[in-house]
């Protein structure tokens, strides 16, 4: 699937391009990022990287998010806006995503 952020598309939203990201899976929270950067990124020295965490303790709570990585290793990470449709589709596949875990 293809999801529109705020930011750019990005492909390969499905469980293959999935995995544990930052603090992985554990704890409060799940971290989970999808392996194909976004699209069009205005900066070539620059990486746009989609994920999102689930928040355990909060009813599993889900944040969407986008890590603007640079050349020489520093990182800003920003809250990025998705339509009801893309969230619902990438809750189903983090459950599928820990079952397999």
């Amino acid at each position: 699937m293809v999801v529109q952020t705020q930011y750019g598309l990005c492909n390969n939203v499905d469980l293959e391009h999935m995995k544990p990201y930052l603090g992985g899976l554990g704890g409060d929270t799940d971290c989970i990022c999808f392996t194909d950067y976004i699209l069009d990124v205005p900066n070539s020295d620059a990486y746009l990287l989609f994920y999102f965490e689930v928040w355990k303790d909060k009813g599993d709570e889900f944040h969407f998010l986008v890590e603007e990585g640079f050349e020489d290793g520093s990182a800003e990470t920003y809250a990025t806006e998705l339509s009801k449709g893309d969230q619902e589709e990438i809750k189903k596949l983090y459950y599928d995503f820990i079952k397999r875990a």
